[in-house]
């Protein structure tokens, strides 16, 4: 009689560590998804903004002045298109259910965003490149300098953008890690280990 009731108390506390497990793991995929969205919405204000002041201000420039907003402009309607898809699937992808789908999906955020900042890298040097194509090439250098200043702002943006962004999921990162701390692997078993 005793050895059922401890054993119902022990599944019971045992269901209670994981429902908890469960419900903090569910608390850290959200804060993603929010983050997530709340980049997308950023990186899609910033878009509008750039569309908006640019399609603005061209009619009444010229030269280097037009082809730097005529470059912003056409840069943020891709970024816009980007921040919408984004905040779509942050609304319509399901959340992680464990912590091994949770671990994977945080790490290719991640890895998407170091990626993301390296070719931000890349777009200013290549807006630095242009500007020095600007020196030789006299009859387009209103053309490189505008489009060059342009890519060496967008870049440093989006640099700004996807290295903030991957410091706020980061900080996740040490929560999906103690969740993980219990748990043990063996050559012949799997086990999951909660202290009370």
């Amino acid at each position: 009689m005793y050895k059922k009731i401890i054993a119902s108390i022990v599944l019971a506390a045992l269901g209670t560590a994981g429902y908890a497990q469960q419900q903090q793991l569910n608390t850290l995929n959200r804060q993603r998804n929010k983050s997530i969205k709340a980049g997308m919405v950023t990186l899609g204000s910033w878009s509008v903004l750039n569309i908006a002041i640019s399609t603005i201000l061209m009619p009444q420039t010229s030269g280097e002045r037009y082809y730097f907003l005529q470059m912003n402009a056409l840069w943020n309607a891709v970024n816009l298109g980007i921040a919408g898809l984004g905040y779509y699937n942050a609304l319509h992808t399901p959340l992680p259910e464990n912590v091994s789908s949770s671990v994977k999906q945080q790490y290719k955020l991640q890895k998407i965003l170091l990626f993301n900042a390296g070719l931000d890298v890349a777009y200013m040097a290549t807006g630095v490149y242009l500007n020095e194509k600007a020196k030789t090439s006299p009859d387009k250098a209103a053309r490189f300098r505008g489009y060059g200043k342009s890519v060496i702002l967008q870049g440093a943006f989006l640099l700004t953008f996807d290295v903030i962004l991957y410091f706020v999921l980061n900080k996740q990162n040490q929560h999906l890690l103690s969740m993980l701390k219990n748990v043990r692997i063996s050559t012949n078993s799997i086990g999951y280990r909660k202290i009370f």
